[in-house]
């Protein structure tokens, strides 16, 4: 009994020490018959895998050994100071924790290679070889650990001890009331009541003055002007005239010259503008001075003219007011006649291109009668005279001269017919009403289909003796 307790703690404190994470603790590189081996050290058992990364984005070529469950004890990760052969640099981390305890080990390769892994006791051993590399003596991750130098911390200043000063007494302060002196006597002024405005509200505002056309602000600041006096043309229409009414020429264009009373609500539409002045030449007689209006009909009307005449006894003076020709509005919105049914459009379309769009092509196919599908592939009816059709061996009246026997197997029949058309057979060719079966050593067969049966016939070589 007691053999079987001492059995049972053995077996407690040997399971967990089996399942416990091994210490990948050290790496080792040597030189070995044209190898580098590389050695992996772990503190207790463990599981690995390997696998390869081609070289890409500035990556080189890597062997990579995954040691799980494992620990990294190796002091740090990167090893560059490797020695000079195909391996480059070793690179450790403590890859994964979960769900295994994973460290992962990387040999930067200096070109690809092929390589081989293998597993000793609680080590593993990767041989790569190197054609191009000299021996070298061996090298170890122990040796190579850089060591941690403590951060320094920096000095705190202690300040200056200050001696403690006595407390004085403190001094206790009596609260004493204030005097208070008499107040200053205010005088306060009472404002007069102000009287009642009275305002006649009857009388309008003063206010913006109306609008007041130009053409009477200038004829009541205007000062009486005088007029430059020019020259008046006179022309005699016809003899039978009296020669004291001159015809007085207008400067402006226009159909017909009329006294024409302005409005003031229209003024903003009129452009005024000022003439020079004509005098005239007072008349001797009261005969009205005769206006020839039949040199300007033919002239095209460029303006309509107001001339407004002054009293008689102030010279002249011609005010020549030009109305602008109404311009037709153009409207924005374009016309919706082409929403119609049967738009009207104009009789004639000035650039227009009318889109023709080709057909699509389309592939059209009549299929033929469908065949019965147990119909014979053979058309016994079709007939030719050809002389191929004619020398198909028939094997009812043909017999078998011969076997022509070859190494692939595949054998080859001598036929001769009733009309001495000797023919070479193989195993597929087409006979009448049938094709070749089988050729053996000492015989052929062939399949008939007849009346929509199928039959096998066999021709033997002893049958010609």
């Amino acid at each position: 009994m007691k053999n079987i307790l001492y059995l049972l703690c053995i077996l407690l404190i040997a399971v967990p020490a089996a399942f416990a994470d091994a210490d990948v603790d050290a790496v080792w590189m040597n030189w070995q018959n044209g190898e580098v081996v590389v050695k992996i050290d772990a503190s207790s058992y463990f599981q690995f895998s390997h696998q390869i990364e081609e070289a890409k984005d500035g990556r080189p070529y890597r062997v990579i050994v995954d040691i799980f469950p494992a620990v990294h004890k190796l002091g740090q990760k990167s090893f560059f100071d490797v020695p000079k052969s195909i391996v480059k640099a070793v690179r450790t981390s403590q890859y994964a924790v979960k769900p295994n305890k994973t460290v992962r080990v990387v040999l930067d390769l200096n070109r690809e290679s092929v390589y081989r892994i293998e597993k000793k006791g609680n080590a593993v051993f990767i041989y790569i070889p190197d054609s191009k590399g000299s021996e070298f003596p061996a090298w170890s991750s122990k040796d190579h650990i850089k060591p941690r130098t403590p951060a320094e911390k920096p000095k705190v200043q202690k300040s200056p001890v200050v001696a403690k000063a006595d407390k004085p007494a403190p001094i206790v302060k009596v609260k004493e009331t204030p005097q208070v002196g008499s107040k200053p006597e205010t005088t306060y002024y009472k404002p007069e009541r102000s009287g009642i405005i009275e305002k006649d509200w009857s009388q309008p505002v003063p206010g913006k003055p109306d609008f007041i056309p130009p053409a009477e602000l200038a004829k009541a600041d205007e000062k009486p002007a005088v007029a430059k006096q020019k020259p008046v043309k006179v022309e005699s229409v016809d003899n039978s005239k009296s020669a004291d009414a001159p015809e007085v020429k207008a400067k402006k264009k226009a159909e017909s010259v009329k006294p024409v009373q302005k409005d003031v609500n229209k003024s903003n539409k009129k452009v005024t503008r000022k003439t020079e002045f004509v005098t005239a030449p007072a008349p001797e007689s009261k005969t009205a001075p005769v206006i020839n209006p039949d040199k300007k009909k033919n002239d095209p009307v460029k303006s309509e003219t107001a001339v407004t005449p002054l009293a008689p006894e102030n010279p002249a003076q011609l005010v020549v007011e030009e109305k602008p020709e109404p311009q037709k509005k153009k409207s924005a919105k374009k016309p919706t006649s082409r929403f119609r049914r049967q738009p009207a459009f104009p009789a004639k379309l000035k650039g227009t291109i009318v889109a023709e769009f080709p057909k699509r092509m389309v592939i059209k196919y009549k299929p033929g009668i469908s065949r019965d599908p147990f119909a014979s592939l053979i058309n016994e009816t079709k007939k030719s005279n050809s002389p191929l059709d004619k020398k198909i061996p028939d094997v009812e009246t043909a017999r078998l001269v011969g076997i022509l026997e070859s190494s692939d197997g595949q054998n080859r029949a001598l036929l001769e017919d009733i009309d001495g058309y000797g023919f070479i057979l193989k195993s597929g060719d087409k006979v009448k009403k049938g094709y070749v079966s089988q050729i053996y050593s000492d015989k052929a067969l062939f399949q008939i289909f007849e009346y929509g049966w199928s039959r096998s016939v066999a021709l033997h070589l002893d049958d010609n003796e």
